[in-house]
C-alpha cells in the first residue's frame, strides 16, 4: 500500500512529498521552541533531557521529539580510552612505525595472533538488559529463578590462534589452569605454538603475537618460540 500510494501521489502531483495535512497546527513544537532547544544544546551538548525539560517547562516526550525529529540529534554514550602521556604516545608511534617497516610487502601474512578466554559454568547475566515484566517483585521471584554466584566456579581456559593462513585448532588448557608465565610456556607455547612452524607456516619465517590476561603484550619470533 505504501508503494501504491507513493506512485499515485507522484502521478497526481509530480512529487513524492507528503501533501499538506489538515488539523490543528502545532502549539508547542513551534520553530521558536526548536531554535531555543538548539541554542541550549550548542552551548552545552552534555545535557540531561529530564533537567532541560524541567527548565523549559516542557514534557519529556515533547523535548524528545524536538531533539530527535526536528533537530535530528541522538544521544550517544561517552567512550573510554587509555590515558596516554607524551612518553606513551611516543612509544606507540615508534612501535607502529617499526611494525609498518617490518611487515611491509605482505609480511603481515606471516603473523600468528592469539588470545585466551576463561569460561565458567555460571550463567551469563547483564543487570542492565536482563529484565522480566511482571506486576510485583514477588511475581518476578516466582517466574524466574535467582542467578546463582559462587566463590570459585569451575572454569576452563581456552586458547586460539589465527593468521592469514587460517585459524589454529582450539586448545583447552588443563582444568583449573589460569594464564601464567610458566603455565603458558609449557601448556601453550611448547605444545601448540611451536609445532605450527612446520605445520601451518611450513618452516617459513613467521611471527607470534599474544596478549596475556595480565594486560601485558608481547611479540615472539619463531626462533624464540
Amino acid at each position: 500500500m505504501f508503494v501504491h500510494r507513493t506512485i499515485k501521489r507522484y502521478a497526481e502531483t509530480s512529487s513524492v512529498e507528503d501533501l499538506p495535512r489538515s488539523g490543528r497546527p502545532r502549539s508547542v513544537r513551534t520553530p521558536a521552541l526548536v531554535k531555543a532547544v538548539k541554542a541550549r544544546i550548542l552551548r552545552n551538548p552534555v545535557r540531561k533531557q529530564k533537567l532541560m525539560a524541567f527548565q523549559m517547562k516542557l514534557s519529556r516526550e515533547t523535548l524528545k521529539r524536538v531533539i530527535n525529529q526536528d533537530l535530528g540529534l541522538h544521544a550517544y554514550k561517552k567512550k573510554t580510552g587509555h590515558l596516554l602521556n607524551a612518553r606513551l604516545k611516543k612509544i606507540r608511534k615508534e612501535r607502529s612505525q617499526m611494525l609498518v617497516r617490518r611487515y611491509a610487502n605482505n609480511e603481515h601474512r606471516s603473523i600468528l595472533f592469539s588470545d585466551e578466554k576463561i569460561f565458567t559454568i555460571e550463567e551469563h547475566f547483564n543487570k542492565q538488559n536482563d529484565r522480566v515484566y511482571v506486576h510485583s517483585s514477588a511475581e518476578a521471584s516466582e517466574k524466574i529463578s535467582r542467578v546463582q554466584r559462587g566463590h570459585h566456579p569451575s572454569s576452563v581456559m581456552v586458547w586460539l590462534g589465527v593468521s592469514y593462513l587460517g585459524p589454529t585448532e582450539v586448545h583447552f588448557c588443563q582444568k583449573g589452569v589460569k594464564t601464567g608465565a610458566k603455565v603458558y610456556q609449557d601448556d601453550v607455547l611448547e605444545k601448540v605454538v611451536k609445532p605450527l612452524k612446520s605445520t601451518m607456516f611450513r618452516n617459513q619465517a613467521w611471527g607470534f603475537s599474544t596478549r596475556l590476561s595480565t594486560g601485558t603484550q608481547g611479540e615472539i619470533d619463531s626462533g624464540m618460540v
